[in-house]
């Protein structure tokens, strides 16, 4: 009797110690995900954009000189550069203070018409991207936590296999009047032809004499030209 209850002590305790194994291997299991959690959270990707900072005390300095201060020309590649602040709904009525400031924004835009805005946080730290030419909005937007790690983003050329670069080499070729700022480019899904398309409305010079106004819809797989119509002479779609 003895003997059978110093064997069911021992089986009794074999089984705790294995239960206390098997929970503490539980309870490491659980730290160890979620240190790896931790290190995944921390693993997000940044950008080149990631360290980019708005310049706070610069732009305060400028606004001091000048409180009409909106904007200047950079001289590495002459883009201008507009800088302004949104502030925080509840202080909408105030005069500027960075308290009150919710994002300070910054818009590039190059020589060729390309525009970039940057948003940044209240303390400068960029908060978010994103990409514009005419009216097509392109490239992928992000958006960054307040450490510049990417927590959100948008691929616009999804849909858009035919980049807007080759788009914008296409006018070039038919003769666009970048004089007159080349015309206007759009992209939609047309109803029409039941597929993804540009719209291009070109302002066309010869020999910077002859100008008028080409109007193309390209197809966005391929650049396939869809349609085509001279202002005022009857379109023609191929």
């Amino acid at each position: 009797m003895a003997v059978a209850n110093f064997k069911k002590y021992i089986t009794i305790k074999i089984v705790l110690i294995f239960t206390l194994i098997s929970c503490e291997k539980s309870t490491l299991n659980g730290q160890t995900n979620t240190v790896g959690l931790e290190k995944k959270e921390h693993m997000k990707k940044k950008d080149n954009n990631s360290d980019k900072k708005f310049d706070i005390a610069n732009y305060e300095k400028k606004l001091i000189e000048n409180p009409l201060y909106q904007s200047f020309i950079r001289e590495s590649d002459k883009a201008e550069v507009e800088q302004y602040y949104i502030l925080k709904e509840e202080y909408d009525h105030k005069a500027y203070d960075q308290k009150y400031v919710d994002s300070y924004i910054e818009k590039e835009t190059d020589k060729n018409g390309f525009i970039t805005f940057y948003s940044f946080y209240q303390n400068g730290n960029i908060k978010e991207t994103e990409f514009h030419f005419s009216e097509i909005e392109y490239g992928t937007w992000r958006v960054y936590d307040v450490d510049g790690f990417v927590i959100n983003e948008i691929n616009k050329d999804e849909n858009y296999p035919f980049s807007l670069q080759k788009v914008i080499e296409f006018a070039n070729k038919k003769g666009r009047d970048s004089v007159k700022g080349g015309g206007t480019f759009s992209r939609n899904f047309s109803q029409t032809y039941k597929k993804y398309v540009y719209n291009l409305e070109l302002y066309i010079s010869i020999n910077n004499k002859e100008s008028h106004t080409q109007i193309y819809i390209l197809d966005a797989a391929d650049g396939k030209v869809l349609e085509q119509e001279r202002k005022g002479v009857t379109k023609i779609i191929l």
